[in-house]
């Protein structure tokens, strides 16, 4: 009885093992492609406020220069 209950135990850490090593593409793919869209994300939010505060800082300096004649 005891080494059935064994059996049954190294069985699904057999299991467990093999699924692991199966996903682990899938895992590792997913993470880079998770750290990548962040940090692609990450810089186009930047470039974006860059762009934003020079259109502004144009904007209220033609207004401001606008006004002042």
């Amino acid at each position: 009885m005891n080494d059935l209950e064994l059996n049954k135990i190294q069985q699904h850490w057999d299991t467990l093992i093999s699924s692991a090593i199966a996903w682990a593409p899938k895992v590792i793919t997913a993470v880079i492609s998770a750290l990548l869209i962040y940090l692609i994300g990450a810089w186009m939010i930047r470039m974006i406020k860059k762009l934003v505060e020079k259109a502004f800082k144009n904007v209220i300096w033609k207004h401001h220069y606008s006004f002042s004649f």
